[in-house]
């Protein structure tokens, strides 16, 4: 019986999540309402305080899914490429925002960083002993493989990144015309120019 009353607390708590990503993703973060997610996730408000103190704590939840899914894209690839040979199409896919294009569907992306940077710095602090060992491997491979050019120091280029990355969620100045998805995309573009030797093929 014990065991039963866990099994169905597990289930509501994932309805609620997977209620309030799919939410989130298609209408952004502003738009959704706590009423709103436990009506779609078919529990009560009680149950969802149960779980989640309010709707930035289940947001947090929400981008450890999301987060969860950009290690094992990362993992997926590295794994693939001791397998056989790294090729530049599986590195690019790293940088592919269709890779990503449900994370683009609304203005999630842009209220996330707008309305809860420390959340956005929280879990980069949080996952960074994870994702950037993943992402290193992945760079000193593509170097090897040749993909990146061979006068590249895996180290400086990490080190880049990372302060990059840092700085595009520190001050996200994206003009109101443009698409997160674009700036994704112009962002990935500027980063690999210069980085990926001319030329090769996958």
């Amino acid at each position: 019986m014990p065991r039963e009353r866990v099994r169905r607390k597990t289930t509501k708590q994932e309805d609620l999540l997977k209620a309030a990503e799919r939410l989130f993703l298609q209408k952004g973060i502003r738009q959704v309402t706590v009423e709103e997610i436990v009506r779609e996730a078919q529990v009560s408000k009680a149950t969802f305080y149960k779980y989640f103190a309010d709707k930035e704590s289940l947001l947090q939840h929400c981008l450890e899914t999301i987060v969860n899914y950009v290690i094992a894209l990362l993992r997926g690839i590295l794994e693939k490429g001791k397998r056989d040979k790294l090729t530049k199409e599986d590195f690019l896919r790293i940088f592919d925002v269709n890779e990503y294009e449900r994370f683009f569907q609304s203005d999630f992306a842009r209220e996330l960083m707008q309305d809860y940077p420390d959340l956005v710095r929280r879990m980069d602090d949080r996952w960074q002993g994870v994702i950037v060992p993943l992402f290193h491997d992945l760079i000193r491979m593509a170097k090897v493989d040749g993909i990146v050019r061979v006068d590249v120091d895996p180290d400086v280029l990490l080190i880049y990144t990372l302060l990059v990355r840092k700085s595009f969620a520190d001050a996200p100045m994206l003009p109101e015309s443009m698409s997160m998805k674009d700036l994704a995309q112009k962002f990935y573009d500027l980063y690999l120019y210069g980085v990926i030797e001319r030329g090769t093929e996958a």
